[in-house]
């Protein structure tokens, strides 16, 4: 694999402004980063191509100072005006289509997990209303937020399961064509994009393990590969979060927080998910732990 560190110096620098944010600190982009790189290596991109993916990597959360919501919009534009002049026009325009379409939700990735938690299949004989029946309502809630992206576009009364799928994958053609179009991406490149942005949702997705102790693997794009680095990445969180813990009961300058740190570690709440709780629910640990030990 190439050597990048010369790409990666001035991370710091970039994320100042959004240093604050909970759930997307330099230490998570570092981290998307890694799984980036060795995904693409994997998957043999060549080095132009995994040149893209660092940079998308690096980029992808830069806009978080804006509000996390539409923040990939905001670090397309960040990278358009941080990397003009250093990479021509149509990388810098691919780049940022990376950046702005990891933060698109794909209808049909949230069905198929719908699909699987049922232990459904579609069927042309299997309506979309008697699936929503058979599900539990916090499903239902989520299939009805499915449904509510399209339902303007299509009648969907007495649809099949099938229809509906191939429905809400048009749809999900569209959205990536359309940010395609937005940076006028050469037709022969679109493949190779999209290549680069699923890796990028991919390595997004496994960096989650910091905040949730069971990830859903349903979402993933490069399921072998991705499913590979989880437990990894489980293992690097709970090192991560041991030293964290362990470095504030050594201080001891702070007694409420090590009362927490006894009291959930005596619960058996894994010490990755008490340093996220404490430096990012400071607020709020409670209800973030219960919610922990309901899922448990």
């Amino acid at each position: 694999m190439a050597n990048y560190e010369d790409k990666i110096i001035d991370i710091d620098n970039l994320y100042r402004r959004g240093s604050k944010i909970a759930e997307h600190d330099v230490s998570h982009v570092e981290r998307v980063m890694l799984y980036s790189m060795y995904m693409g290596d994997k998957l043999n991109l060549s080095e132009h191509n995994m040149d893209l993916l660092v940079q998308a990597s690096k980029y992808h959360d830069v806009g978080v100072y804006a509000g996390h919501s539409g923040h990939s919009y905001v670090s397309a534009n960040e990278v358009v005006e941080n990397l003009k002049g250093k990479y021509s026009t149509s990388d810098v325009n691919k780049i940022a289509a990376i950046i702005e379409y990891h933060e698109v939700d794909e209808l049909g990735r949230k069905f198929d997990d719908l699909l699987a938690k049922s232990n459904m299949s579609i069927s042309h004989d299997l309506s979309l209303n008697d699936f929503r029946k058979n599900l539990s309502d916090n499903n239902k809630n989520e299939l009805d937020k499915v449904i509510s992206k399209i339902s303007g576009i299509v009648d969907i009364s007495d649809m099949s399961t099938v229809d509906f799928k191939n429905i809400i994958a048009s749809e999900d053609f569209q959205n990536f064509d359309n940010i395609c179009r937005k940076y006028s991406i050469p037709m022969d490149d679109i493949m190779d994009v999209k290549k680069i942005a699923d890796i990028l949702k991919d390595a997004d997705a496994i960096d989650r393990t910091r905040f949730i102790d069971n990830l859903n693997v349903n979402y993933f794009r490069n399921k072998d590969l991705a499913n590979s680095l989880v437990k990894t990445s489980y293992q690097m969180q709970e090192i991560r979060g041991k030293v964290e813990l362990d470095k504030i009961l050594a201080e001891g300058t702070s007694l409420d927080k090590i009362q927490k740190i006894n009291l959930y570690r005596n619960k058996g709440v894994p010490d990755y998910l008490i340093d996220f709780a404490i430096k990012y629910k400071s607020g709020n640990i409670n209800n973030f732990i219960e919610q922990h030990m309901r899922r448990n």
